[in-house]
């Protein structure tokens, strides 16, 4: 699907050459993007104006505005502005507007704090490279750290089911290198 270049032109000549924008292909046509978040794009021969869900029935109301459907869904915030309402520099300025404002408020938003992510319990023996089997056995087993597994004997290691030769050996080996 191609675009109307004349149009993206328009657009690039409209918009600050500060380096706050960029472009990229996306929809099978062209997206111009603030802060990573798209405000506005050409496909085919139609301006694609952001609105957020706010400003979407409203804009939907305009003369030369219709649903952004593209894959036969409307996708909500988003219109598509035909040609006849961009006859004008104003007009499109207009829409850009829209764009950018609701791009703003994107970011305006507060951040949501990051979620607390723990560490798996297994995470010492993942760090060794054993094999899962071995890490539930180890876990399954209360052995959580190294230091767990100081005092237990090789034998008594080999008793639980998934570990092996190859596991008690590189346990042995991060505790020769822990205590140097």
């Amino acid at each position: 699907m191609a675009y109307d270049t004349t149009l993206a032109a328009r657009i690039r000549a409209r918009l600050p050459q500060d380096g706050t924008t960029t472009e990229k292909a996306m929809f099978g046509g062209l997206a111009f993007l603030q802060g990573g978040a798209m405000f506005t794009g050409v496909i085919r021969d139609r301006l694609i104006a952001r609105t957020g869900l706010d400003r979407h029935a409203t804009a939907l109301a305009e003369p030369h505005v219709r649903p952004m459907d593209f894959t036969g869904k409307a996708l909500r915030g988003y219109v598509y502005v035909l040609q006849d309402g961009l006859a004008t520099e104003a007009e499109l300025d207009r829409w850009l507007a829209v764009g950018r404002a609701t791009v703003d408020a994107l970011a305006a938003k507060p951040a949501r704090k990051p979620k607390m992510t723990k560490a798996p319990a297994d995470q010492v023996w993942r760090d060794l490279g054993l094999a899962a089997p071995a890490r539930r056995a180890l876990v399954s087993a209360g052995l959580l750290t190294l230091d767990d597994v100081r005092e237990a004997t090789d034998a008594e290691l080999a008793q639980l089911h998934g570990v092996g030769p190859r596991t008690i050996g590189a346990i042995r080996a991060a505790l020769r290198r822990l205590t140097g």
